[in-house]
């Protein structure tokens, strides 16, 4: 008898499924918090899924699992979806949205510059280079 470390997130369907093919699942209902953070760990989980697809069945199955963490997300905090689409277009009009693929490689800025304070406090996204 072989035992595998899971710890992640299921579909609801899942857990029979395994059962009725044989398995033992230890597993728990989770309360609001824990919840709240699995559901977060799962939305990594499924955008590097995204990131490591091969083709565009892949992609869509795994953009399908993100928008699926997207919406019980939403629905745990009781977001209202008009309410975030207007903040999104908001937010568009703002600094705009990705569809003329610009991608940086590298800012300078003065040692006094307003946003100093923001990328020094993300080394692990932004590293200072020479």
């Amino acid at each position: 008898m072989k035992r595998f470390a899971t710890n992640i997130l299921i579909r609801n369907n899942r857990l029979s499924i395994m059962q009725n093919n044989g398995l033992t699942v230890d597993y728990e209902i989770l309360n609001n918090e824990d919840y709240l953070l699995e559901l977060k760990k799962k939305l990594v989980e499924e955008a590097q899924e995204v990131f490591d697809s091969k083709n565009l069945v892949e992609l869509k199955s795994e953009l399908i699992d993100v928008m699926e963490v997207l919406d019980h997300l939403i629905e745990l905090h009781a977001f209202n979806k008009a309410e975030l689409n207007a903040l999104k277009k908001e937010k568009q009009l703002k600094v705009g949205k990705f569809d003329k693929r610009i991608k940086t490689h590298y800012i300078e800025m003065p040692d006094n510059h307003e946003e100093l304070d923001y990328y020094l406090s993300k080394p692990h996204k932004y590293p200072q280079i020479k």
